[in-house]
């Protein structure tokens, strides 16, 4: 069995405030495991297996890319609004 952490721990290994991690567990949202009625631990597998579900592959972008210089662009968004704010 993989060790078992506690909310502090578990909201640094997953990057989350407190806060949001707790909310996520009211809803259900990351998986752990409920002792009683205030105990809450999480399991560090299943919160790595957790996190492998939420990665997003990278794509290569087909098609043109933008090479316009950064100035140019500026300078176009300027003229459509009608001037410098």
């Amino acid at each position: 069995m993989t060790p078992l952490i506690g909310y502090q721990e578990a909201a640094l290994r997953l990057g989350l405030k407190l806060g949001t991690l707790r909310a996520m567990v009211s809803r259900k949202q990351v998986p752990h495991l409920r002792i009683g009625t205030r105990l809450v631990l999480f399991d560090v597998a299943e919160l790595d297996g957790f996190l492998a579900t939420k990665r997003v592959a990278v794509t290569d972008r087909d098609g043109p890319r933008d090479t316009t210089p950064s100035g140019e662009r500026t300078t176009e968004l300027r003229s459509i609004r009608g001037g410098v704010r």
